[in-house]
Formats: C-alpha cells, sequence, structure tokens
C-alpha cells in the first residue's frame, strides 16, 4: 500500500494525495495546492510524506501563490 499525504507546518494532515496498492514504478502527481476539503492551502512550507511498505520518505516543498 502506498500513501502520499501532505502536512502543514503545524504537523496537521491537510491532503492524502495517493493512498492506494501500486505496482513498482515512476509516478508523477501534481498537487493543486487544496486540501481534502477543496480550500485553497496558504502559501508557505509543507511536508510530503511518502508511506510504501516499510519505507518511509519526508520532502520539504514550497507553495507559492
Amino acid at each position: 500500500n502506498v500513501r502520499l499525504m501532505v502536512f502543514n507546518s503545524v504537523g496537521q494532515q491537510i491532503r492524502t494525495l495517493v493512498n492506494a496498492t501500486q505496482a513498482p514504478g515512476v509516478y508523477r502527481l501534481t498537487w493543486n495546492g487544496c486540501d481534502d476539503q477543496g480550500r485553497e492551502a496558504a502559501s508557505g512550507s509543507y511536508l510530503l510524506t511518502l508511506r510504501a511498505g516499510e519505507t518511509t520518505l519526508h520532502q520539504r516543498v514550497m507553495l507559492v501563490r
């Protein structure tokens, strides 16, 4: 199972981009800058967390409006 989540600067999960079983491979995804309720997220720093099996990866990103 693969999960890709977006967290705000205070650690709240604001969006789940992927939550599915996926075959190994290369995938591309674009986040539209909205939370799970469809509201636009503010400009600033966000943390992407990818969990795939036993692996967890983190990447800090900037959203600029």
